[in-house]
């Protein structure tokens, strides 16, 4: 039975077995742990499926809700020979079997940049790195360890207690694409590899300076588990921050009160929360930036004050479900966004791609300002009222009204937002 369906019917059961389990939000593992006797089977070492996420999500908030849980470790291999010489080679290239090195009790602590070259010449040292930047990642994959070692505009950054790796920030730049580029991101017609942040808060976030703008992405950061509560984590921090070379410093995660916490008592600001949450993780993705440069200081801002209006919007619907502790945290100043924040979104959703739920705060703040015209069809305000609640699901919006589907239900709203505004202008 599939878990969304066993957790809608709830059937009575006095044992449920869970295959797999590493490949379910760890969300959903626990909510099937409080109504059933389970039996969790997964995969955990090596990269196959998400265990790392079953390992580091699940299993220590399962021990919080039945501390008499038991383990139980398959050490024989069931699909190979123990004797076979493939199989460790595999592990030895891919770094399946990284392991940190047990810290220090004392020392002193060492931050300092460290480049490729000196990974591949000290097999080491890498395997102490990798393994200590998967403990802070549940979705490892053999492509993260080709990356680390050869990917354009990485930043590896490492801190050593008494000379062995205790804590690491993973770094990528980002930003200043072209301006053409940018527009087309912006208008939700393409969607090019790479540039996290600047193409997720221009399409998603609604910031139409995104793309221009430089910045330096935190993939991962962290701390070896017998070092942490040390403050270590937040003097890495420090360090980066320090640095420059970028108008932000930035990090995407999945928003869990304790991570939310800890960024923003370094100082981060969050700019956006997804919509939909991570299937492994069950959580709703975070960004969070820091401005570095003068630029980036006066513009965020009025980014803090739409992202505050819009996140305002959609706590009536798509983030209701989001813990009580992820809001206090998030503690934003009082919503303030101005027309002209606003009105590039509208027009570009209606002449262009832009995305419904993303803008959809805008669209309902531009309709209030905005008187309809009395000739407008019934059928057209009813779909303008239908679409533009909050949380509404375009596709139960098209059943209910009688149309095609949620495509044309999203055109349809496109074309009435389109009689709304002057016709875009064209060249000569």
């Amino acid at each position: 039975m599939a878990p969304d369906a066993l957790l809608a019917r709830r059937p009575e059961a006095d044992l449920l077995l869970v295959d797999e389990a590493a490949a379910i939000p760890s969300a959903m593992l626990l909510t099937l742990a409080r109504r059933y006797c389970c039996l969790f089977a997964s995969t955990e070492h090596g990269y196959e499926g998400t265990g790392l996420g079953f390992q580091l999500k699940f299993q220590p908030a399962l021990a919080r809700l039945s501390p008499g849980w038991r383990k139980y470790h398959l050490s024989e291999p069931a699909r190979w020979s123990p004797r076979d010489p493939l199989e460790p080679l595999v592990f030895r290239l891919l770094a399946l079997d990284a392991d940190p090195v047990t810290p220090p009790a004392g020392g002193e602590l060492r931050i300092h940049r460290l480049e490729p070259r000196q990974l591949i010449e000290d097999e080491s040292l890498l395997r102490q790195l990798f393994g200590l930047l998967t403990l802070a990642h549940y979705q490892t994959r053999p492509s993260d360890l080709r990356q680390l070692l050869d990917a354009p505009g990485l930043e590896l950054v490492l801190a050593r207690l008494g000379g062995i790796p205790v804590a690491a920030a993973l770094l990528v730049r980002e930003g200043e694409l072209d301006p053409a580029l940018g527009q087309a991101i912006w208008e939700g017609r393409r969607r090019p590899r790479g540039h996290l942040l600047p193409q997720s808060l221009a399409f998603h976030g609604g910031f139409r300076e995104a793309c221009r703008l430089s910045y330096r992405r935190i993939m991962r950061i962290v701390v070896h588990p017998r070092c942490q509560q040390q403050g270590i984590g937040s003097r890495l921090l420090d360090w980066l921050k320090r640095q420059g070379g970028a108008d932000f410093l930035g990090t995407s995660f999945g928003a869990s009160p304790e991570l939310l916490r800890f960024w923003r008592r370094n100082g981060f600001q969050p700019v956006r929360i997804g919509l939909g949450v991570d299937a492994v993780s069950g959580l709703h993705a975070a960004m969070m930036l820091w401005p570095q440069s003068p630029a980036a200081r006066a513009l965020l801002p009025a980014w803090l004050g739409q992202f505050g209006a819009d996140l305002r919007h959609h706590r009536q619907g798509l983030l209701r479900a989001l813990p009580d502790a992820c809001w206090r945290e998030l503690d934003l100043p009082l919503p303030a966004v101005s027309p002209g924040q606003d009105e590039p979104r509208v027009r570009d959703f209606a002449f262009a791609h832009r995305d419904l739920p993303a803008d959809q705060p805008a669209l309902v703040r531009f309709l209030r300002r905005t008187p309809l015209p009395a000739t407008l069809p019934a059928h057209q305000l009813a779909l303008l009222e239908a679409l533009l609640a909050p949380g509404a699901n375009p596709a139960e919006v098209a059943r209910r009204l009688g149309l095609k589907g949620q495509k044309d239900a999203i055109q349809q709203l496109r074309q009435v937002v389109q009689q709304l505004l002057p016709p875009p202008a064209t060249d000569c």
